[in-house]
């Protein structure tokens, strides 16, 4: 029966006494096959606490954002115009329409004298008219027209409840909201899409090029206890780089951390697991 090295073609070299196992080298198709046994392929996604945080906050921000755009664009204008509807004398059954373009500056383009016929072309229909008085109603409040004789005597803004500022104010908050919303969902895509495998060939971090086990030097898990990452020093390139591995961030933290060590032949860094989690020690 052949020894692994010599059906890799290398024939079986004489153990000197005193010799170490390292100075005998390896046979590669037995270090291959060592490595495959220790290095058993760990799949694993991102935690379920990460995923229901960024959930969470994605979820809050959209319905805030959608929150104030409504009190903006829809509730604050609403309950200007009930309030105005229902100071009116007389007072009509319905809501006067409502346009977004009427606001206080509308009422500083009106000059007294001018013709109301040709204000009512400029301006549309008034939402409301009694004699001589129109009023036009914004999302803000209200233009009031005293016109006797088809010419304007007096034109004012009345601001509502809620006046413009107000108004805009609901409409910024929302849009910022609705920003940082965007920017969570895309947050969001890249949680659920976190993908870490430790396999024979090394570790892979999503679409980064693998981590070879061979050029892995230490892991430093100083930091754990305060932050819950330990950092993988490793060579690439010619250069020494890090790259840190967070149990926040990796479901399947200690598995990956303890095969590693185990490949390598270090002692795990990591303290001893609690009772709980023994489950994710499986």
């Amino acid at each position: 029966m052949k020894r692994p090295c010599e059906w890799y073609g290398q024939a079986p070299r004489e153990v000197r006494a005193g010799e170490s196992r390292a100075a005998r080298g390896r046979c590669p198709i037995a270090h291959a096959e060592t490595q495959a046994r220790i290095m058993e392929p760990i799949i694993s996604g991102t935690t379920g606490e990460r995923k229901g945080r960024t959930i969470f906050i994605t979820v809050m921000l959209v319905a805030f954002s959608a929150w104030y755009f409504y009190d903006g664009l829809v509730k604050y204008p609403q309950d200007n115009l009930t309030a105005a509807r229902d100071a009116l004398v007389p007072r009509p059954d319905a809501l006067p329409p409502l346009d977004p373009n009427i606001d206080a500056d509308t009422a500083k383009g009106v000059s007294d004298g001018a013709a109301l016929d040709a204000l009512i072309e400029r301006l549309g229909a008034p939402g409301w008219r009694h004699g001589d008085e129109c009023r036009w109603f914004g999302r803000g409040g209200q233009l009031r027209v005293a016109a006797p004789g088809g010419k304007v005597a007096e034109a004012e803004w009345i601001a509502g409840r809620y006046d413009t500022h107000d108004i805009q104010v609901q409409i910024w908050i929302g849009s910022i909201m609705g920003v940082l919303g965007l920017l969570m969902l895309g947050q969001l895509v890249r949680v659920l899409r976190t993908r870490v495998v430790l396999d024979p060939s090394g570790l892979r971090l999503g679409s980064r090029p693998p981590i070879p086990l061979s050029a892995m030097t230490k892991i430093d898990a100083s930091r754990y206890k305060e932050k819950g990452w330990v950092t993988l020093h490793h060579h690439a390139g010619g250069r020494t780089r890090t790259t840190r591995l967070d149990c926040d961030v990796i479901d399947r933290f200690r598995p990956i951390i303890e095969s590693i060590c185990q490949g390598k032949g270090w002692a795990c860094p990591l303290p001893p697991p609690r009772r709980q989690d023994d489950d994710v020690t499986d």
